[in-house]
């Protein structure tokens, strides 16, 4: 399913900022992420009497709705953990080293949502292929165990 990258259409020019600069980075895109899926099994067990918990619980549930609705899966993907987890557990993550990155114009995969209207637009992309200098760090895989981690990580007792 089509969705788009927000942390780039939505300030492209600060991400072309970003990357003519010499700060490492680290890329972490929706290859990495679909490994984690959270559904109502996973986060059952938030439902229960340790207010914390039902809180986290409630802020969930509407996710899995969401998912439920666009792309007719019973649960959603976590986007953001998987960067996060970059810091706190790097060794759940295959990467790819020093792989080169550039922005290029394709046609735009996301029409349908309604979102972003333009028939092309940029794309920030990684690969061996392309001759740019610049490079990046770019997590590819989540490794197995690291759903556990991020469920247990939102219980609070």
């Amino acid at each position: 399913y089509p969705v788009g990258d927000y942390n780039y259409i939505k300030d492209e020019k600060s991400m072309d900022i970003i990357l003519a600069t010499e700060i490492p980075l680290v890329f972490s895109g929706f290859e990495c992420s679909k490994d984690v899926f959270l559904g109502p099994i996973d986060i059952d067990r938030l439902d229960n009497d340790f207010e914390g918990d039902k809180w986290v619980y409630d802020q969930l549930m509407p996710w899995i709705k969401r998912g439920t609705e666009l792309f007719g899966s019973n649960g959603f993907i976590p986007y953001d953990v998987t960067p996060l987890g970059y810091f706190t557990h790097p060794e759940y993550f295959a990467y790819y080293e020093n792989i080169p990155v550039q922005v290029n114009v394709k046609p735009n995969d996301s029409l349908e949502t309604g979102r972003d209207k333009r028939i092309e637009r940029p794309y920030v992309e990684v690969s061996y292929d392309f001759k740019s200098k610049r490079t990046v760090k770019y997590a590819y895989r989540t490794l197995s165990g690291f759903e556990e981690i991020v469920i247990k990580s939102l219980l609070g007792k």
